[in-house]
């Protein structure tokens, strides 16, 4: 029997060197955050005091009024004729997913000589930036009640320094908004501030749509800051898993950059129609090196609810694979097709493409995931951060999904106890949205399992889902939860069977079958 001499850490100037760059990003990230923080502390005293204007009373006939400072987010009323022939457009301006534009119509105000920017709402194109003016056309004199809010453009303008010059042509459309230039391609004088038309109960016409007081939501500070503080905890963790697993160093570092990859390239927005998988526990079972398997699954009474309707969802070509080196496995998984077929209508569909003989069908969502086992080998539970992105489908067209890249990261935990095993993850998902005034959703992601392994069998039950914190629902957005219980067969060839219960109404399907195949390799 030989002695083993215990393992040092060699002080080295690329140790060094490293340390010190991991300690300036580290700071970096954390600083970052932190500047979120503040930066969210800004939106909430902001919505704030918008709340307190929508709250107070109307302020009345807006052309009464002489000095408009302050007026922004009160209700008011104008009365005057629309100058049809100078509208204004700004392009780009999408409503579930729609494109369009909105349409900025001057009311010339009755009895005075000057006029008032009012945003008639949204009308659909399919270039997102050029319309047929003449179907929105209002001779009449009209009274409108709408919410006053800031004029359109920077109070310092190109044209104001006199970069621009205005060569008498009228422009219609306004990518970017250039106040100075704006005006004075007008022969009367705008008012300071804009009036935004608000729905209600006597509107007849269906287009433009009268477009919504702002949504005072506090926007995507919260989930970046998380971003930011989750990038500095996966750099710490990240270089002392590199120190202490030399060996593996080349082969570690490779891992992490694809996860950091991961991160860096999905937008700062899991799964949209359905709620992320949770991690497949056993490919941090010692010496699985490799875990791959394909299979299908049908959902009964599941919600598209973009498309306002529930059907039978069949998952075609589900695929997963996950590789591990050392404590960095990388994870691959998603679906070839979603093809759903139409039973009930829950609500009117959002603009969607009409279903093929009451089929919808596209391309199923893709995640890529990394994870990082950062509990000692001694611990009696394994702790690992898990992150990545979910690829969306095609297009929003189908109407089975959200066409947007969403991110997560997760911390999740395993505790073995004999022929039981314990998991759970929890963490943050920031998702897109549907909604041009709310492009970013941050939501709870979850997943909590128990398994016992009897022989060659495990039987096994999991708890998978998200909720918003909102306390309004955003469609394409809902809170997710289900309950799947089956069981594995095998250990190098296994056959996975889960039963699906939804435990949610308006987002998951009433019940459901998944089967899946696949090989286990070892070192």
């Amino acid at each position: 029997m030989t002695n083993q001499q215990p393992r040092t850490l060699s002080v080295t100037p690329a140790g060094i060197i490293g340390t010190f760059i991991v300690l300036i990003v580290v700071a970096t990230c954390v600083r970052l955050g932190f500047w979120q923080l503040s930066r969210l502390a800004d939106r909430r005293a902001a919505n704030a005091a918008i709340a307190a204007r929508l709250d107070q009373d109307p302020v009345g006939d807006i052309a009464r009024i002489a000095d408009t400072t302050g007026l922004a987010y009160r209700r008011a009323t104008a009365r005057g004729t629309f100058d049809n022939e100078r509208y204004i457009v700004l392009p780009g301006r999408s409503l579930a997913g729609s494109p369009g534009v909105h349409l900025i119509v001057p009311l010339r105000l009755a009895g005075r000589t000057d006029a008032l920017l009012v945003n008639r709402g949204w009308v659909p194109a399919a270039d997102a930036a050029t319309i047929d003016a003449t179907k929105f056309v209002v001779h009449d004199s009209v009274e409108i009640s709408g919410l006053v809010v800031p004029f359109p453009g920077a109070s310092q303008s190109l044209a104001a320094r006199g970069e621009i010059a205005t060569d008498g042509a009228f422009r219609h459309a306004w990518y970017t908004i250039d106040e100075a230039a704006l005006r004075a391609q007008f022969p009367y004088r705008l008012r300071d501030v804009m009036l935004q038309e608000l729905p209600s109960a006597a509107d007849t016409a269906i287009l433009p749509v009268k477009l919504d007081p702002p949504v005072l939501d506090e926007g995507p500070h919260l989930g970046y800051a998380l971003q930011w503080f989750a990038f500095a905890i996966i750099g710490i963790i990240g270089w002392i898993a590199l120190v202490l697993k030399s060996r593996a160093a080349h082969t570690a570092t490779t891992a992490t950059f694809v996860g950091l990859v991961l991160l860096a390239g999905a937008r700062p927005c899991t799964a949209q129609l359905r709620p992320l998988d949770p991690l497949d526990w056993r490919i941090f079972d010692a010496s699985t090196q490799l875990i791959a398997g394909v299979g299908g699954g049908g959902l009964w009474d599941h919600p598209a609810t973009p498309a306002g309707t529930r059907g039978r969802l069949l998952e075609l070509g589900r695929y997963t694979i996950s590789y591990r080196s050392s404590r960095i496995a990388i994870e691959l998984g998603g679906t070839a097709l979603w093809r759903l077929r139409e039973q009930d209508t829950l609500a009117a569909p959002l603009p969607v493409v009409a279903p093929d003989d009451g089929v919808r069908q596209d391309a199923g969502v893709a995640f890529a995931a990394t994870g990082l086992r950062f509990s000692p080998d001694d611990w009696p539970a394994d702790l690992v951060l898990r992150f990545g992105a979910t690829i969306p489908t095609t297009s929003d067209e189908s109407g089975l999904d959200r066409d947007r890249i969403d991110f997560f990261a997760l911390v999740g935990a395993r505790y073995r106890m004999g022929s039981w095993s314990f998991t759970a993850e929890n963490g943050v998902g920031i998702n897109g949205t549907l909604r041009d005034d709310l492009p970013q959703s941050d939501v709870w992601t979850y997943a909590f399992g128990a398994a016992r392994d009897v022989g060659s069998v495990r039987v096994a039950a999991d708890l998978v889902g998200r909720m918003d914190g909102h306390a309004y629902v955003i469609r394409g957005n809902e809170d997710m939860s289900e309950l799947r219980a089956g069981f594995d067969v095998g250990r190098d060839r296994w056959l996975r069977v889960r039963y699906v219960r939804g435990l949610t109404d308006d987002s998951a399907p009433v019940h459901g079958l998944r089967i899946m195949a696949g090989v286990r390799r070892f070192r």
